[in-house]
């Protein structure tokens, strides 16, 4: 006989699970889910993504691999579910009936419905609050528990009449992976997939009385793939996760030299693998705060930032962006292999190039500052505003002896700006950024070009308002600059891929700390990214580069005033 007070316990823990899935999961299935606890938030919002008393519900859940997408909604959800029939009822509530569980095929499905039965059968807390919930039929193709709530499991593509029980229909549709990766590249597989989930699937459901709620729970796949689908249809509520929270930040904003430095010794494979891997971790532990700061992750304690970095060394980004962050792009269709792209970092003596070389300050030509308007038309959702400096190191002989170069310079991608705001704070931050660059070069004293790209303009407003905005930004900061305008009359991603060679060749190298994430993606997806304006502001300096050093200059200078002096003594 258990007593009053077990049996108040009992009761108050029965009733704060109806309500809170969370708190049920926490009381009643810890062993279930172990490895997702403490929970996440996000592992909160999917657990109520459908809460008791709504009906209708269609939930697209994007979640990253390893974070517990599978037990949250393909057993704990349904085991929720079928404990809180009874509350359903005493609440004047529609109880589920019919769970379906939908798998990439039968044999994953079915394997769904014999964990959640082996829960029923085998977990005591449960028996002893909720009573004996194992029904008949009791098999792996058809689990009836005892309180009237039929499971059937079904692999997609097979036609879901198979799986009714006789007049009923689901209640409750739950799809998990169900999109095969191989699949997803065949766009006619593609149709066909998306075509049976849009009809054959959800007309399973009890349309009529809206009594029908899915969840479909998944990885992005494919850019068009069934998942991208669903989150621009009406109807649909999409929970979108990524494991770095921030994408911008799958290459860290402020410490990518040392974990490039870190890759070295990860990747060392003339040592032994457990000498690299201990060289690497003792690196990581001795400038772990360095490498991680800043960066905000879905879920630190399981899938922390170093795990998602060695996925991309052993993976590849585009593996990780499709995996870890539903992000998915072809990576044939990319242009700049920017994993192998030149880096460099600012020191004392110039540039220490990531090959070892190092730039002298005197090598140093100038700088370009580039300016690429959202202009006065533009949607902000549409573009971005980018600002960029790039440092030109002007080599020996310059086109003529190095006609392979960037047409006789190297350039270093050194500060970038990019955003979405107006005109006038977009041309003062490209101030402050040709500012910061003059202090930053300032030993190899520099020539400066301040550039600002020509929009079509018919009748002249949009060049008024931009001198304007130069003339109240240059005032206010006291920029000793003076504006020029580079109008562009290329295709635009005609004009970016000329960039291509130089990015391949080391012609063109980026500064491996001062570069923000926006600037990084859109070089790294180009041309599939959703913007490509960083790599226009770059291209754009390229038109504008300067040639020569201080040296030459002061050289040129000298000989023009000796032709001068020369010519008046005649």
């Amino acid at each position: 006989m258990k007593s009053n007070q077990e049996d108040e316990a009992a009761m108050i823990r029965a009733h704060a699970g109806y309500p809170w899935p969370e708190l049920f999961v926490w009381f009643y299935i810890r062993k279930l889910s172990d490895h997702l606890l403490p929970f996440e938030d996000f592992h909160i919002q999917i657990l109520n993504a459908i809460k008791p008393g709504e009906y209708g519900k269609q939930v697209n859940i994007q979640a990253p691999r390893g974070t517990g997408k599978t037990t949250l909604v393909n057993r704990l959800i349904p085991l929720w579910r079928i404990c809180y029939k009874d509350f359903d009822l005493a609440m004047d509530r529609k109880p589920e009936e019919f769970i379906l569980i939908v798998g990439r095929n039968a044999t994953m499905a079915r394997q769904r419905i014999t964990e959640i039965r082996e829960v029923l059968e085998t977990n005591l807390l449960i028996r002893r609050d909720f009573g004996d919930l194992v029904g008949s039929p009791w098999t792996k193709t058809a689990t009836d528990t005892r309180n009237g709530i039929a499971l059937r499991p079904l692999g997609r593509g097979s036609s879901p009449r198979g799986a009714l029980v006789g007049a009923a229909r689901p209640t409750l549709k739950l799809c998990d992976d169900i999109e095969d990766p191989k699949r997803c590249l065949n766009p006619d597989l593609r149709v066909e997939d998306r075509d049976w989930f849009m009809t054959d699937f959800m007309y399973a459901g009890d349309l009529g009385s809206e009594h029908s709620n899915t969840i479909i729970v998944d990885t992005v796949k494919h850019p068009e793939s069934l998942s991208e689908h669903l989150r621009t249809l009406p109807g649909w509520r999409t929970l979108r996760y990524e494991a770095v929270v921030d994408p911008h930040d799958i290459y860290h904003p402020t410490a990518e030299r040392l974990w490039k430095a870190w890759e070295r010794l990860y990747c060392d494979t003339t040592l032994y693998d457990e000498e690299r891997e201990e060289n690497a971790n003792a690196f990581y532990a001795k400038h772990q705060d360095e490498m991680t700061g800043g960066v905000t992750m879905l879920w630190p304690e399981k899938l922390p930032y170093i795990a998602v970095r060695k996925e991309i060394v052993q993976r590849g980004y585009h593996s990780v962006m499709r995996e870890l962050q539903n992000d998915p792009r072809d990576p044939s269709m990319t242009l700049f292999a920017m994993n192998n792209a030149l880096t460099f970092s600012v020191t004392d003596e110039g540039f220490r190039r990531s090959d070892a070389r190092v730039v002298p300050w005197h090598d140093i030509g100038g700088f370009t500052t580039y300016l690429d308007t959202m202009g006065g038309r533009d949607a902000a959702e549409n573009s971005y505003a980018c600002a960029v400096v790039v440092a030109w190191e002007p080599l020996p002989g310059g086109a003529s002896l190095n006609p392979d170069s960037l047409t006789g310079v190297n350039g270093y991608i050194l500060l970038a700006w990019i955003d979405r705001v107006a005109l006038t704070p977009q041309m003062e931050n490209a101030i402050l950024l040709a500012q910061r660059a003059e202090a930053v070069l300032a030993p190899a004293h520099p020539k400066s070009l301040f550039v600002c790209e020509q929009r079509p303009d018919n009748d002249g407003t949009i060049r008024q308002s931009t001198d304007h905005a130069f003339r109240v930004m240059k005032d206010r900061h006291r920029f000793q600059g003076h504006i020029m305008y580079h109008e562009q009359h290329q295709n635009k991603e005609d004009r970016i891929a000329t960039l291509e060679p130089a990015i391949a060749n080391g012609w063109l190298a980026f500064n491996e700390k001062d570069l923000p994430g926006e600037f990084w993606t859109q070089f790294r997806q180009f041309p599939t990214a959703d913007h490509n304006d960083a790599p226009d502001a770059v291209q754009g300096a390229v038109r504008s580069r300067i040639t020569t050093t201080a040296p030459q200059r002061a050289n040129l200078d000298a000989a023009r005033r000796f032709h001068r002096n020369s010519v008046a003594r005649l």
